[in-house]
């Protein structure tokens, strides 16, 4: 009996314990990746680059940075996907900068100007 009654707070610690990192531990993890529009692509030939963003739980905004071989690649423009405007919501758009010395584009930002999130895998930017 009294070896019962010492286990009691230790179970109870461990329950406490449990509830507070559950959600960590339930959340879904948020994925990043990129999607060519075409997987081989001839020199000097204009192509795009999705970024698609499946994230792990609703997000209403994001920043990236992506880099790139400037001696192979040249970006163009960046564009905003349908991440965020899906639904119908405004938002903001900064396409970031290029530094193609560097090969980098950084800080494109977009953000919902409302509330809300987005939940489901969609393009980012293009």
């Amino acid at each position: 009996m009294s070896r019962t009654k010492s286990l009691l707070p230790a179970v109870v610690v461990a329950i406490f314990v449990s509830l507070i990192f559950l959600p960590t531990i339930l959340a879904a993890e948020t994925v990043v990746y990129i999607r060519p529009s075409e997987l081989t692509v001839e020199n000097g030939k204009i192509f795009e680059l999705e970024v698609i963003i499946r994230p792990g739980e609703a997000i209403a905004g994001y920043q990236l940075s992506v880099g790139f071989d400037p001696s192979v690649l040249e970006p163009l423009t960046v564009r905003e996907g349908d991440l965020l405007r899906k639904y119908g919501a405004n938002t903001y758009f900064t396409q970031g900068t290029t530094d193609r010395d560097a090969g980098i584009i950084r800080d494109v930002i977009c953000v919902m100007l409302e509330n809300g999130g987005v939940s489901e895998e969609v393009v980012a930017a293009v």
